[in-house]
Parts: structure tokens; sequence; C-alpha cells
């Protein structure tokens, strides 16, 4: 089956200008500041040193995404990380992961874990990439649980490495996620959509009742089960 981060940047005070020992102006324009340094005797030699030990640093071109396995896994979370940005407000932080079957189609259940293993495709390897995660929900919506209103999309940003394994998933805790209909997933990068999987969640068969009442997971009551009452009547809880 994912926080914001914030640079903070000093100012000067009083108008005043921050200079380095070299004599480089901090708050003049970067452009500037190159021309001025790439002038000073010697400064072309240590670029080039630098370039020849792999000092400088090269910019991450991303290529593509290539989505290894996608279905069911099975998670070990280490812990979880406060989101705003997402419906749940917080995403899980995963020791590992097991990719469990292959279905795209499967009755909505809780705890169930669904999404894609994938591989960031570029250069060079290793070169943390910025990537925009979107989940698109059934066209009923989830009811955020928090303010009430209905939620048809979330999106979250995070940082991945080139070339490393990464999951990309989602997991049904509580009755108010359990929501049959298509469930698509995308991975941008900047202006482009790298990845895209679509997921078909079922409405529970009669069997599925009891599992989702006393699933540990999430033990509540939710508007599912009366659904399952509804469809079967012998049933009382």
């Amino acid at each position: 089956m994912q926080r914001s981060c914030t640079m903070a940047s000093a100012q000067p005070r009083n108008g005043s200008s921050h200079r380095t020992t070299s004599g480089i102006d901090l708050w003049e324009p970067m452009s500037t500041r190159s021309i001025r340094w790439l002038q000073r005797p010697g400064a072309a030699l240590l670029l080039m040193t630098m370039s020849s030990l792999g000092l400088v640093a090269q910019e991450a071109i991303v290529e593509r995404i290539d989505i290894v396995r996608s279905g069911l896994y099975q998670l070990h979370v280490s812990g979880t990380v406060f989101d705003q940005s997402l419906v749940g407000r917080h995403r899980e932080r995963l020791a590992s992961w097991r990719h469990v079957s292959s279905q795209t189609t499967f009755p909505v259940r809780r705890c169930e874990s669904f999404g894609f293993d994938y591989r960031v495709v570029g250069t060079p390897k290793g070169a943390n990439v910025p990537l925009r995660m979107v989940t698109y929900f059934p066209a009923t919506g989830l009811r955020d649980p928090n303010t009430g209103a209905l939620v048809f999309q979330q999106e979250t940003h995070i940082v991945q490495r080139i070339g490393e394994p990464h999951v990309r998933t989602y997991t049904i805790h509580d009755g108010w996620e359990a929501v049959p209909g298509e469930w698509r997933f995308e991975i941008w990068y900047r202006n482009r959509r790298l990845a895209l999987q679509t997921f078909y969640l079922q409405p529970p068969c009669a069997g599925d009742c009891e599992a989702l009442t006393t699933d540990a997971c999430a033990p509540r009551l939710s508007s599912l089960e009366h659904v399952c009452l509804r469809r079967n009547h012998s049933r009382r809880f």
C-alpha cells in the first residue's frame, strides 16, 4: 500500500547583508554570486577536480515509474506519521511488506491492504526525488469522520529514492473507509503522471458480514454492516 517540509531561511536585519569569509554576498541573486565566484583564480580548476571526484551534485532525472506488482499486501507497520493532507490524518511507516495476491477486484473488507510496489527509474541511482501521491475514492466519496464532509480524492507529497523498491498501499481500518467502488491510485512527478493503478472494491457478501463486525482492526459498526443486515435478514447483531 506515505508530511510536508517547509524550509526556513534567515533574513538580514536592518537591511544589512550577511557576508561569508569568501566575500560572496549571500543575499545577492544566485547568478551574480556564481559569476563572481567563477571569476576568482583557480575556481575552474576546483570545479573540474570536484566533478572528477563526484563531489558536484548531479541533477536527478526521472524517466519513468515501473509498477512491479499490484494487488493485496501484508504490511509490517513500524509506526505512523501525522499528515494533515490525508482524510485519515496519518500515514503508515512500513518496516516491510509482502505481496500476497494479484487481485485488483475483491470484496471490501476491513484490514485489507491493497496497492502496488514500484521503482523510480532514472539517474543518478539513489537520488531523492519528490513525488505526489493522489488517491481517487469511489463516486459516493468517503465521509471524513473529523469534519463530516464527503471527500472524493486526497493527495500527499513524499520523497523517494531512484532505483529502490517502494510500495504504495491503502489499508481499510475503519467502517467509514470501507466504501465499494472504483479506487484509483496515481503517482506524479512534477507535471507528469508516471503511475496509475485502479482497484474495484465490491460490496461484501452475506458471509463477509461477521468479518466486518468482529475484525479486531476496527470493531465498531458502520453503515456497511447495516447494508449486510438488509441483505441478510437472518443475521442479528
